[in-house]
């Protein structure tokens, strides 16, 4: 496949889309807060993820819905 030049449009569009202090971010921080949990936000490791739970090696990767389907609906997963 060949590079193709984004236009102009495309290009202004894709600058406007964030990579940190998203909406899902700012509530996931909320709850960790508000639950104790002290966290590293956007730490610089491989794979990028959002936070990192101190003094374990849990990751934690918000990815929105834009980038997994859009309106998809999925069944909830309860973690126990």
């Amino acid at each position: 496949m060949k590079f193709k030049k984004p236009t102009l449009k495309t290009s202004r569009r894709m600058k406007k889309v964030k990579g940190r202090g998203t909406k899902p971010e700012k509530i996931f921080a909320s709850l960790l807060r508000k639950n104790g949990i002290k966290y590293q936000g956007q730490p610089k490791l491989f794979g990028k993820p959002d936070f990192r739970v101190k003094d374990t090696k849990v990751l934690i990767f918000c990815d929105s819905s834009f980038w997994h389907g859009g309106e998809k609906k999925l069944p909830a997963r309860h973690l126990g």
